[in-house]
């Protein structure tokens, strides 16, 4: 079995999933890490807009990104389509 070589689009989809992990530390509890079992996420508008800005900035970076491989390419489109809903629904001032 062969292993990939992380690349810059690996290397920002982790980066972006510990960002969102530091806003919602409930799901990192969820994904049994620990030290963070007795926090939540700021639901108040702010918090809300501090999740858009985040995806904002990740589709701005994502643009810049250059797949290097399939692999990548399914990762960029995959990462874009799930951002772009999650602002939409943010716009409805549903999430």
């Amino acid at each position: 079995m062969s292993t990939r070589t992380p690349t810059a689009v690996d290397e920002f989809a982790e980066q972006h999933f510990e960002q969102l992990l530091q806003l919602a530390p409930e799901e990192a509890t969820m994904l049994g890490r620990p030290g963070v079992e007795t926090l939540y996420r700021d639901y108040s508008p702010a918090g809300r807009e501090a999740f858009a800005q985040l995806k904002r900035q990740a589709l701005t970076q994502l643009e810049s990104l250059q797949p290097a491989d399939a692999v990548d390419e399914v990762t960029v489109h995959a990462m874009r389509e799930r951002i772009e809903l999650d602002l939409a629904l943010h716009e409805t001032g549903r999430t």
